[in-house]
């Protein structure tokens, strides 16, 4: 196995590569995207949950 470095070791290269940031024109759909997150957001609000992973396919809830 490939010796693996910790993301504080990494360069600001190495990093882009594992998460690159992609700059794309509006999309007329995420204000849509948006207005569910924030849906979502409130009501989850109400339970208090831990959030591990928050996006707009998957959510991850634990107690």
């Amino acid at each position: 196995m490939a010796n693996r470095k910790e993301l504080k070791d990494m360069t600001l290269e190495e990093l882009w590569q594992l998460f690159p940031i992609v700059l794309s024109p509006h999309k007329p759909w995420w204000k849509e995207w948006a207005n569910i997150e924030e849906a979502i957001s409130k009501l989850l609000c109400v339970y208090k949950p831990v959030i591990n992973l928050y996006g707009l396919y998957q959510i991850i809830i634990s107690n």
